[in-house]
């Protein structure tokens, strides 16, 4: 089972009442294929963890990677798991800078959210 978790910073094209709608969608889509993980926001930035079969988390992950409702997708972690860390889809949290900054720091990432 894999495991990837990527940061990436939202576009224009994706707006609070997108990312609602994209996240029920997902949601459908992604249980028949056994896919869980979680959400977070914070202002524009996004730190998604998406986890299953290697090839179906490899292949959803590839369509995230282009999809222009987003920019600047980084991988901050890509792991095997013995078993899932989640066991639904779709967990979504918005949450603070303060917090979403200690989420960075347990993948050893540092940027600079405030000013987006």
């Amino acid at each position: 089972m894999l495991s990837i978790t990527y940061i990436s910073i939202r576009t224009s094209l994706l707006e609070d009442d997108v990312l609602t709608a994209l996240i029920a969608g997902a949601a459908a889509r992604n249980k028949q294929r056994s896919i869980t993980g979680r959400l977070i926001t914070c202002n524009y930035f996004i730190v998604q963890t998406i986890e299953g079969e290697d090839a179906d988390v490899e292949h959803l992950f590839a369509a995230i990677s282009t999809d222009p409702r987003h920019t600047g997708v980084e991988v901050l972690e890509r792991k095997q798991l013995n078993g899932r860390q989640f066991s639904s889809w779709m967990v979504h949290h918005t949450i603070g800078v303060k917090e979403f900054a200690n989420i960075l720091r347990e993948f050893k990432y540092e940027t600079r959210i405030s000013s987006h």
